[in-house]
């Protein structure tokens, strides 16, 4: 029994380091993810928007405000050495992302269109940014 001790102190210590790599490769995945449902929800608002449809600019305007807000706090927790200086960059374009999507919701619910996808077309403007300095990373 005193001879199998090592053995397992040092497997469950070796499969401890490997939870935790996994862990933080996940954390990163999940900000990719999150950012990629941003771009896509900020295209969705300009597309549906384009077509007439105020109440979707509304609707895909509250998913890109909510995932960039999860995604602004998973970023500002995360690691700062692996995002190579950009995080300022990609901050800045979130909260101009959610600036512009608040914009284009408060305007939809007003009905006034075309303002409203202006606002939308500025939202999917900085989802783009954020989505090409989080692909510059990988």
């Amino acid at each position: 029994m005193q001879k199998c001790r090592p053995v397992w102190i040092a497997l469950i210590f070796l499969n401890l380091l490997c939870t935790a790599a996994q862990a933080k490769k996940d954390s990163f995945q999940v900000v990719f993810l999150l950012g990629n449902q941003v771009y896509r929800s900020s295209q969705d608002m300009v597309f549906h928007g384009g077509e007439g449809h105020t109440h979707e600019i509304v609707l895909y305007g509250k998913k890109v405000v909510k995932r960039a807000k999860t995604l602004v706090k998973a970023i500002e927790s995360a690691d700062p050495a692996r995002f190579k200086n950009k995080k300022v960059k990609i901050i800045t374009s979130l909260k101009a992302t959610i600036q512009h999507a608040e914009k284009a919701i408060t305007l939809g619910r007003e009905q006034k269109h075309s303002v409203a996808l202006d606002a939308a077309i500025k939202t999917a403007f900085h989802a783009k940014k954020v989505r090409q300095n989080l692909l510059s990373i990988r």
